[in-house]
């Protein structure tokens, strides 16, 4: 934090990922830069829940005769308030998530171009960046819930992707927030263009999006510049099967999250999802393997699953 936290990273972030192509390009054939950066901007610099804890939640509700009871909203989002420009107590949410936003993209571009012009061409390999989102069907068939899937899209997929495809970011955004989206340099604009091997998608759940741009706000903030609601339910409406069989999906390979127990957000060291536990307190934070670790060892050299899986002995059992 001392240099800035994420509002002031691509020179560290380049010197790195330089080290890290160093001492581990002869072996690692793929990398990503970013994963998830869009947890950074909105949950660092919007929400606070995530680290460095700048930002609050969106204004605060008031009550609004219009709102759907069918509605069920994530904390951040509002109703009907006045509007009002004063910063936020604890940083700003309304500038902050898009000036990190736009320093994490240019650390990207930084690192895939060190990459390529100093290690690809002897390591052969792939560098990427890895974003979330989640899948937006409109509420409804109006032309405004589908403006407002659309923009909903582009606030947390587009903000990332346009401009390492495009060179700039959604026309959506640029509209919305006027001058408190940095902009790309010309020379910036060319240098992002396709600065990547691969794009990866990190996908959860999806939601329903409806049309909230004749809501009034009273402080400026990335949530409130939507102008969209959300909801994952909509009543009445069958959503089908909740698990259906993919056949010829091409499956390459699968990524176990997480090899040690880890530091989980804001959850801290609470949740405990390693295949190799951690003991914190006996001050040298010694490794212990799961049985899921024997498991997966066991798997990965192509021995029977099921018969593994029988072989695990549950703790207290």
């Amino acid at each position: 934090m001392s240099f800035g936290g994420l509002s002031n990273v691509r020179a560290d972030f380049c010197d790195y990922v330089d080290l890290c192509f160093w001492e581990f390009g002869d072996r690692v054939k793929h990398w990503i830069t970013l994963n998830e950066p869009w947890s950074f901007s909105k949950c660092g610099y919007v929400t606070g829940t995530n680290a460095p804890g700048r930002g609050t939640t969106a204004a605060t509700p008031l009550t609004s005769s219009t709102e759907d009871s069918t509605w069920s909203f994530e904390q951040s989002h509002r109703s009907n308030t006045s509007i009002s420009s004063e910063p936020f107590d604890n940083g700003n949410p309304a500038t902050e998530p898009y000036i990190v936003t736009h320093n994490l993209l240019l650390a990207h571009a930084a690192a895939v171009d060190l990459y390529r012009k100093k290690y690809q061409a002897c390591q052969k390999g792939k560098i990427g960046i890895t974003n979330v989102v989640n899948w937006m069907e409109p509420y409804t068939d109006s032309k405004a819930d589908i403006d407002a899937t659309e923009r909903a899209l582009d606030f947390m997929l587009g903000w990332f992707v346009d401009p390492v495809v495009n060179g700039r970011y959604p026309q959506s955004m640029r509209k919305l927030e006027g001058n408190r989206l940095p902009e790309f340099s010309d020379a910036e604009s060319e240098k992002l263009k396709g600065l990547y091997d691969f794009l990866g998608i990190n996908y959860y759940t999806a939601q329903y999006v409806a049309d909230a741009s004749h809501n009034q706000v009273e402080k400026l903030s990335y949530i409130t510049d939507l102008k969209v609601k959300y909801s994952s339910v909509r009543n009445g409406v069958p959503i089908g099967p909740q698990v259906r069989p993919l056949d010829g999906v091409r499956v390459k390979g699968y990524f176990v999250w997480s090899l040690f127990d880890n530091f989980e957000w804001s959850a801290g060291y609470t949740n405990r999802f390693g295949l190799i536990y951690i003991e914190y307190r006996d001050g040298n934070f010694t490794r212990y393997p799961k049985g899921s670790a024997i498991w997966y060892m066991n798997f990965l050299k192509d021995k029977d699953a099921e018969a593994l899986t029988k072989q695990l002995v549950v703790p207290g059992k």
